[in-house]
């Protein structure tokens, strides 16, 4: 299960610490925040649940995931853009790295928060991994083969916003929320 918004992304909350965080979802999905980290972090949490805020699981609808799709996904978010990392298809927003393609081809890296990728490991091994090599970092595995099209576009939504500079995640959401 992914935690609630107060721990762990790039620092701390100094509000959490004395129990006036307000990092916390309103009644609408909308997060109320005490710093810029909590208003990603509660955003990205609520990316990631699905409909009804359970995670989705086997059985939703989707179907076979790839890299061409996930391309598609995150260069639909402002500041993204096409590179390459090891040899592999990646992408960047605003130059920073967030997903990648690894070398086996049906394996996509993530950057995402550590407490969520626990998390995500913990709830679905079938489909989130982690490496020796990327336990120490802010990265989980993905078997594009074994995610549907749902979970998919909310993993690439969330690690977007992980990386992405906070201005650029505030105008989209500001964006999204319409007149």
């Amino acid at each position: 299960m992914l935690r609630q918004a107060g721990a762990g992304l790039r620092g701390r909350c100094r509000g959490r610490a004395s129990g006036a965080c307000t990092a916390w979802a309103d009644s609408q999905g909308r997060p109320s925040t005490c710093s810029r980290s909590c208003a990603r972090r509660v955003t990205a949490d609520t990316q990631l649940r699905g409909p009804g805020g359970s995670p989705p699981g086997p059985g939703r609808s989707g179907s076979v995931a790839s890299f061409d799709t996930v391309r598609e996904l995150a260069l639909g978010l402002p500041g993204v853009a096409e590179s390459t990392s090891y040899g592999t298809p990646a992408l960047r927003v605003r130059g920073r790295l967030f997903l990648r393609l690894r070398e086996e081809g049906d394996v996509l890296v993530v950057k995402i928060d550590m407490a969520d990728r626990e998390a995500l490991v913990a709830e679905r091994p079938g489909v989130y991994f982690v490496t020796d090599h990327h336990r120490t970092g802010a990265w989980v595995l993905v078997r594009l083969p074994a995610i549907d099209g749902g979970e998919l576009e909310r993993i690439v939504t969330a690690s977007w916003r992980y990386a992405a500079p906070p201005r650029l995640v505030a105008a989209f959401d500001a964006g999204r929320a319409g007149p």
